[in-house]
């Protein structure tokens, strides 16, 4: 695996770093070979882009580009999809700002996996196309399980179990986590919140 980088304005080189970092833990959990996935690390290349309040978070087959707008704030809150928010194994959680940002740069880098291995992988074969389906969850879970989940808490539990005084986002237009609670009826620190199907 090659890597390259683009750092965007206001983002820092230590924050990139760390997002980078990621990044390449998240591929070494991938290619194991109990995980099934078909891979040839030797002949793909990754784009690792950041960014900082500027339309949210995505990965894709030759990149991932990642917000850090809320690790930039301190925000120890990773909010995922309603599909799946309850979910004991990749539901929302709470943790320190770096494992919110480890969380994020771990979903953008399933779907890196799931847009460019699943479709040579046996058992992704019929799941690998719904951007949020089978495929995407059992790469994710197989992140989140490894990296992320011994250091979170409240995985998957109502938020109100959190803290009583928390709302969260009435629509969870990106799995990423914000600089603060956003209350129902406002907007995201990049626009307003706007739902897409998923499942």
């Amino acid at each position: 695996m090659k890597y390259t980088h683009k750092r965007g304005k206001g983002v820092s080189a230590a924050t990139h770093s760390i997002v980078a970092d990621y990044a390449q833990q998240c591929w070494q959990e991938i290619i194991k070979p109990e995980h099934g996935i078909n891979v040839d690390c030797q002949q793909h290349m990754i784009d690792i882009k950041t960014k900082i309040g500027n339309g949210g978070s995505w990965g894709g087959r030759n990149m991932i580009n990642i917000d850090v707008v809320g690790y930039e704030s301190g925000s120890p809150y990773c909010w995922e999809y309603r599909a799946y928010q309850k979910s004991p194994l990749i539901g929302h959680f709470n943790a320190s700002p770096e494992i919110c940002l480890f969380a994020l740069v771990a979903h953008e880098m399933a779907h890196y996996a799931q847009r460019r291995f699943a479709p040579q992988t046996e058992k992704y074969y019929l799941t690998h196309r719904k951007p949020h389906g089978d495929c995407f969850k059992d790469i994710y879970r197989i992140l989140r399980v490894a990296l992320i989940n011994p250091h979170a808490e409240n995985i998957g539990c109502a938020v109100k179990d959190w803290n009583p005084e928390i709302q969260e986002p009435a629509v969870i237009k990106q799995a990423a986590f914000y600089p603060e609670i956003i209350p129902v009826s406002t907007t995201s620190p990049t626009g307003v919140l706007t739902q897409r199907s998923l499942f």
